[in-house]
């Protein structure tokens, strides 16, 4: 097994702290909801995905890659 480098740890740590940005524990206003969904809408569409539709369905797309913390 190869040991990560030094490159991949800077990417970690930057996508960790961009997601503690939005863990804070609370569940947020409708709009504070509706940027985030289309903040992943912009970046779905960057990857040539569709859109997501609602909360929920952002909400079981984390959870089915282990987004989400129960």
């Amino acid at each position: 097994m190869t040991s990560v480098s030094p490159a991949d740890r800077r990417a970690m740590a930057r996508q960790a702290a961009a997601l503690a940005t939005f863990d804070t524990g609370e569940i947020g206003d409708d709009a504070t909801r509706q940027s985030m969904i289309d903040r992943a809408d912009t970046d779905r569409e960057r990857h040539g995905l569709d859109p997501l539709k609602t909360e929920p369905e952002l909400h079981r797309k984390a959870v089915e890659r282990g987004l989400v913390r129960r």
